[in-house]
């Protein structure tokens, strides 16, 4: 066992990968058999909560057992109530700059007003590089390594989801009296701008398809927070039993 463990390799930065859960690493100050700066130094690449027990060596739950208790309740009950908070509004991402826009809109269009607002070309193509910025600047190096290690699965869902997005389309466009590639790009799951850069670019019916793609914003937002809250309730985990302890 000892020798596994003096040849075992470092995998501080897979785990800092994997992990969304609150991570506490938790040592004694005085522990001699793995060195308190590098334990220090492996919360950092975690981002993890770092806690040093006093008088503590190797073993705190033995040296140290009731700052230690103290210490890891207090981590779990933080966990736990972050979790609570989370639960509670399940729905907290901001809507204020897809909403606020569509109700002005929306204002304007049930008054009758003729305001029309015209975008010269300059201003679509910032617009247009603002939204690749938008989408690019997500990206990550963990989040990209993270989508290396699930490529093979994440291709094969998205193959199986534009298969079915083609088949509601081609739905859609028989139903709708509308181009094939306009009953697409009103049923593909990819984000409101993305879709508004495709459609203008590809000349389509671009009212048609962001009315659609409108009326399925909303109805997510009507469905994702009870439906979260049935997953919670029915598959949910307490968040205590998710967090990491080192």
């Amino acid at each position: 066992m000892g020798e596994y463990l003096l040849a075992a390799p470092d995998r501080t930065a897979a785990l800092a990968e994997l992990s969304s859960a609150p991570v506490l690493v938790l040592y004694g100050e005085n522990d001699d058999a793995w060195p308190p700066e590098v334990q220090d130094q492996m919360a950092k690449r975690l981002g993890a909560e770092r806690v040093c027990i006093p008088a503590a060596a190797h073993s705190p739950a033995v040296e140290a057992p009731e700052t230690t208790a103290g210490t890891l309740t207090a981590f779990w009950n933080s966990a736990e109530a972050a979790d609570r908070r989370r639960r509670a509004d399940p729905d907290q991402e901001p809507a204020g700059g897809l909403l606020g826009p569509m109700v002005v809109a929306a204002a304007f269009a049930l008054s009758g007003s003729s305001l029309t607002v015209g975008a010269s070309q300059p201003v679509v193509l910032v617009a247009f590089a603002l939204v690749g910025l938008e989408v690019g600047l997500r990206f990550t190096p963990a989040s990209l390594r993270r989508a290396g290690a699930l490529l093979p699965a994440a291709v094969l869902m998205i193959l199986a989801l534009l298969a079915a997005c083609a088949g509601l389309g081609i739905a859609l466009a028989s139903l709708a009296d509308v181009s094939r590639l306009d009953g697409y790009l009103a049923t593909t799951p990819g984000g409101l701008s993305a879709v508004l850069a495709v459609a203008v670019g590809s000349k389509t019916n671009t009212t048609f398809i962001l009315s659609v793609q409108l009326i399925r914003t909303f109805v997510m937002l009507l469905a994702a927070p009870p439906l979260a809250h049935w997953i919670a309730r029915r598959w949910g985990r307490s968040p205590a039993s998710d967090a990491g302890v080192l």
